[in-house]
C-alpha cells in the first residue's frame, strides 16, 4: 500500500509539473476543464435530450455552466485536479442521461412510490452514517447504497468501477478511513442524487474559487428546487423499481444538503419524517475540515492548501444549512410533528435506547428482529474501528468561540 501511494503520488507529481510548464512556457492549459471540453463527448442528441427545457429539472444546465466556469477561473487547480474533475463532470452528465432515458421509457404502472420516507438532515460528522446504517437494519427499512446511487438504473451491482476510484482514494488518503470508511454496498447520503442536479456541497467547500456558484445555490428560486426534488425522487423510484425485491419498505435517506432545501423537500415528499441529530459543532465543524482537506488534495497542490480559508467554508456552509432549517421550524409550527431531534451523545452511548426513543416518537414498534440485527451491525463496526480521528478548530483558523458564535444558539434550542 505504501509502495503504491509513492508510486501514485509520484505520477501525480510528474503530471501536474509537466502541466505547470507548458502553461508558463507555452501559455498551453493541459486537460482543459470547461464547458466545450466537457460536452465533448456527448452526441447532438445526447446534448438536446440533456437539455429539453421540457425534460426534468430542466434548470440544471445553468447550475452546470456556472460552477465550471468558476472551477476553470480557479488558477490553483493542478492538472490532476482538472482531470479529475472533468471526469466527475462527463461521468455525472452521462448518468444523468441515462436516467432520463430511463424515465422515458418507463412503465408508469411499474413506479414504486415512496411511502413515509426518513430524512435524516443533520450536518456532516453528527452521526448520520451510524444512524442511517442502524435504521437500515430493520428488515421494514431500506437505504440506498452507494452503488445505487451513483447508478440508479442499473437493476444488478456493478461496484468495480466506483471500488476502483475509492481503492484510490484510500491509497492516496490512507488516514481517511479513520474519518469515513465507504464502501460500494453500503448505505449512502444522497449527494450523487444532488450532483446530477449540478447541486454539489463538495464544490461549495472544496472549490477555492466557487463564491459565484455558492451564492446561486443559495439563492435558487423555489420552483427551481421543486423541480430538483421531484428529479430526485424519481431517481429514488428507478432505484426501487430495479430490486429484486418488491417488498414496500420505508426509504431512509440521508444528507446535510436537505436542510438547506427543507421546504420544498417537504412539498414533494408530504409524509415524510424529519431525524436531526445534535451534536456540539465545536466538535462536528472541524471534524468536518479534517475530511474535506482530504477531498481537497486531490484537486489542489497541498502547498496551496488555505486551511483558514477551508475552515471559513465549512463553517459557513454549515451555518447556510442549519440556520435554514431551524428557520423554517419556527415558521412552520404546523409542521412541528414531523421531526425529531437525536442527541449525538444519546447515540452513540446508547444507540438501541436511542432508537427505540425515535421508533416511539415516529408511532411505530421497534420489532425483536429489528432489534437484533441493529445489534449485530453495533458489534461488528465498534466506535474508532479503523483508528481514532484527532483534530483540532485551530488547525483551520477557528475557535469554539467563533463556531459557538455562528452556531451555538442552534445547538442550544435543540440540545
Amino acid at each position: 500500500m505504501a509502495l503504491s501511494r509513492i508510486a501514485f503520488q509520484l505520477l501525480m507529481n510528474i503530471i501536474n509539473l509537466t502541466g505547470a510548464a507548458f502553461w508558463r512556457l507555452l501559455g498551453i492549459k493541459i486537460a482543459r476543464l470547461d464547458e466545450e471540453s466537457v460536452w465533448r463527448g456527448f452526441s447532438v442528441e445526447e446534448k438536446n435530450l440533456l437539455l429539453d427545457p421540457k425534460g426534468p429539472d430542466p434548470h440544471w444546465s445553468k447550475r452546470l455552466s456556472l460552477s465550471l466556469q468558476c472551477w476553470a477561473q480557479d488558477s490553483k487547480l493542478t492538472t490532476c485536479g482538472r482531470l479529475f474533475l472533468k471526469s466527475v463532470y462527463v461521468d455525472t452528465i452521462r448518468e444523468r442521461l441515462n436516467v432520463i432515458t430511463a424515465l422515458r421509457e418507463q412503465d408508469p404502472t411499474q413506479v414504486k412510490p415512496i411511502c413515509k420516507p426518513i430524512f435524516i438532515v443533520s450536518s456532516n460528522r453528527t452521526g448520520s452514517t451510524l444512524l442511517q446504517a442502524l435504521l437500515a437494519s430493520d428488515p421494514a427499512n431500506t437505504a440506498p447504497l452507494l452503488w445505487e446511487l451513483v447508478h440508479p438504473t442499473r437493476s444488478s451491482p456493478l461496484p468495480k468501477g466506483i471500488s476502483d476510484r475509492l481503492d484510490f482514494f484510500y491509497t492516496m488518503r490512507p488516514q481517511h478511513r479513520k474519518k469515513h470508511l465507504i464502501a460500494p454496498t453500503m448505505p449512502h447520503e444522497c449527494y450523487h442524487i444532488y450532483q446530477r442536479s449540478e447541486v454539489c456541497k463538495a464544490y461549495m467547500v472544496v472549490g477555492q474559487n466557487m463564491e459565484p456558484y455558492k451564492a446561486c445555490i443559495k439563492a435558487l428560486p423555489r420552483e427551481h428546487v421543486l423541480e430538483m426534488f421531484r428529479f430526485y425522487k424519481q431517481q429514488l423510484e428507478l432505484i426501487l423499481s430495479g430490486r429484486k425485491d418488491k417488498t414496500p419498505k420505508t426509504f431512509i435517506l440521508k444528507e446535510s444538503l436537505h436542510s438547506m432545501f427543507i421546504g420544498p423537500l417537504l412539498e414533494v415528499f408530504p409524509d415524510a419524517m424529519i431525524i436531526n441529530i445534535v451534536r456540539d459543532p465545536v466538535e462536528s465543524v472541524p471534524s468536518a475540515c479534517s475530511m474535506i482537506e482530504d477531498v481537497f488534495a486531490m484537486v489542489y497542490a497541498v502547498t496551496d492548501l488555505n486551511r483558514q480559508g477551508l475552515g471559513q467554508r465549512v463553517l459557513d456552509h454549515t451555518v447556510d444549512c442549519v440556520s435554514n432549517l431551524y428557520n423554517f421550524r419556527q415558521e412552520h409550527p404546523s409542521e412541528a410533528h414531523r421531526f425529531i431531534d437525536v442527541s449525538y451523545a444519546d447515540l452513540t452511548r446508547a444507540p438501541l435506547v436511542t432508537l427505540e426513543a425515535i421508533y416511539t416518537k415516529m408511532g411505530l414498534t421497534l420489532t425483536k428482529a429489528a432489534k437484533g440485527r441493529m445489534m449485530s451491525y453495533l458489534a461488528r463496526n465498534p466506535q474508532h474501528k479503523h483508528g481514532h480521528h484527532a483534530y483540532t478548530a485551530e488547525k483551520y483558523g477557528l475557535t469554539n468561540d467563533i463556531i459557538r458564535k455562528r452556531l451555538g444558539g442552534f445547538y442550544s434550542q435543540w440540545k
